[in-house]
């Protein structure tokens, strides 16, 4: 029922009797059992950290910084192409957009996205 008492006792020298009588190291078990009474309810886990966005990235693509990264030039398969975007599927699985913007001049941003772009063509993008 009090925690400190456990300080009274010498628990290494009761450890040793036990490791004697099972021949085994019991050391980190009496001092897990320890914590557990001094500290009932804490977790053991080591707190959360967030992952950063680009190592996650890597993470779910299966990808490395050396195979695919920013400003790499890639081969993508055009899926669909919409009045604001056109939607590609890269050579690693991996789905993208490209914005009208990024496509089109700006004296041309009025015009047809579909006039630029076809649906199953293979475009290079970077």
């Amino acid at each position: 029922k009090n925690p400190k008492k456990l300080e009274d006792l010498d628990l290494q020298l009761y450890a040793d009797q036990l490791g004697r009588h099972h021949s085994t190291d019991m050391s980190s078990l009496i001092e897990f059992i320890k914590d557990e009474l001094t500290n009932p309810f804490k977790d053991p886990r080591p707190e959360y950290q967030q992952i950063p966005d680009k190592k996650l990235f890597y993470l779910l693509t299966s990808e490395q910084k050396t195979t695919f990264f920013e400003g790499l030039i890639v081969s993508a398969s055009v899926v669909k192409v919409s009045d604001r975007d056109v939607r590609c599927r890269l050579e690693n699985g991996l789905t993208g957009f490209i914005k009208k913007a990024d496509i089109l001049e700006n004296d041309e941003m009025d015009d047809d996205l579909t006039q630029k772009v076809q649906e199953f063509t293979v475009i290079e993008a970077s």
